[in-house]
């Protein structure tokens, strides 16, 4: 099982992922850049809408998936 890595940072670049997602570039404070799959940003009453803005600074909980990606 993957652990959770906390960890602040900001959107510095995104693109569409799908129907619901997105795929973005953050630099955050303990891993540098790094590439993220926000799931479900785009949806109506997504909760997550806000930390997909570009350059949304914000608390990140993460969790490595495959290879250098990681999800949100």
């Amino acid at each position: 099982m993957s652990s959770e890595i906390r960890t602040k940072g900001v959107i510095l670049r995104s693109s569409a992922l799908g129907e619901n997602s997105k795929a973005a570039v953050c630099f955050t404070e303990n891993l540098g850049k790094i590439s993220v799959a926000l799931n479900g940003v785009k949806k109506i009453n997504g909760k997550l809408q806000a930390v997909g803005q570009l350059f949304a600074f914000s608390e990140l909980r993460l969790i490595k998936c495959r290879g250098s990606m990681y999800t949100l």
